[in-house]
């Protein structure tokens, strides 16, 4: 069973290099995917505002940004927050490889 409905990607939760962190997509009611992050230390998620849309989330090598697609775009955020930071315009979208 996918971890968020109508989405069935295998990249669906990433976890920082160093293990402490874990990045996922999920829709919140009936609304659009969004970007969470959870220390591992901590018991709950907080939303990555900002992220509506987002899909395939990945972190940077050092952990400090999540990188992740949306429909036409490449963007990344830092993983405390804050704003997005649009990186590449995308012409089309393919989870295939």
């Amino acid at each position: 069973r996918p971890l968020v409905e109508g989405y069935n990607a295998a990249s669906s939760v990433v976890i920082s290099p160093d293990g402490t962190r874990l990045v996922y997509v999920a829709r919140v009611a009936a609304g659009p995917l969004k970007l969470f992050t959870r220390r591992l230390d901590q018991p709950s998620a907080t939303e990555l505002a900002g992220t509506e849309g987002a899909v395939f989330p990945f972190f940077s090598p050092d952990g400090q940004w999540v990188g992740f697609a949306t429909v036409n775009k490449l963007n990344k955020i830092s993983v405390e927050g804050g704003p997005v930071v649009p990186l590449a315009d995308m012409r089309s979208f393919s989870a295939s490889a």
